[in-house]
């Protein structure tokens, strides 16, 4: 077999997999909301989820990710979903929530060094809601959880896919609000 043709079943079942898991995550939800599946994000571009509550709420995000390409001035593995040396192809270069028709502020260390996304969701949570993103490719796969409540991003979760106990961040955010 040819490496082109190993290259192309690698591939094909790379994908074949991604949809597996795409529709085992996306029936997995609470089903208390109309959109928490899990949707491919755009490699490059501007992917859009909705999420509407059961009362008409609606929560609207925008995720944007960039091609990095040689213009990235991080070589070490200092963005999740990159390697030693590697760092990753694409990466968010923004995100925009909509609550109820009112922007909600989200800081660029929420998700700037956050690449190779691949899918995302939105999800009811008991405070609010919450956006999760996954990305990076075998070892270096990870799962992002940015937690909103009150019309505020509350905190940021990032876990390594494969060492979740062992390699984590937790941050989070405080925001003056003009009364």
């Amino acid at each position: 077999m040819s490496t082109r043709s190993t290259l192309n079943v690698f591939r094909r079942s790379r994908q074949r997999f991604s949809w597996v898991m795409a529709l085992f995550l996306g029936f997995a939800g609470t089903g208390a909301i109309s959109a928490d599946s899990l949707q491919p994000v755009s490699l490059e571009g501007t992917t859009d989820l909705t999420l509407t509550m059961s009362s008409g709420h609606v929560i609207h995000t925008s995720i944007r990710q960039t091609n990095v390409g040689g213009a990235l001035p991080y070589k070490d593995a200092l963005l999740w979903g990159g390697d030693m040396g590697h760092p990753p192809q694409t990466a968010l270069s923004a995100i925009n929530v909509e609550d109820g028709g009112s922007q909600i502020p989200i800081p660029l260390s929420a998700y700037s060094d956050l690449g190779d996304v691949k899918w995302a969701s939105l999800k009811l949570t008991k405070n609010g809601y919450s956006l999760h993103l996954h990305g990076g490719e075998t070892g270096t796969a990870y799962d992002a959880e940015l937690s909103f409540a009150h019309g505020l991003l509350q905190t940021r979760v990032v876990r390594l896919r494969e060492f979740p106990d062992q390699r984590w961040e937790k941050t989070g955010y405080s925001f003056t609000t003009g009364n």
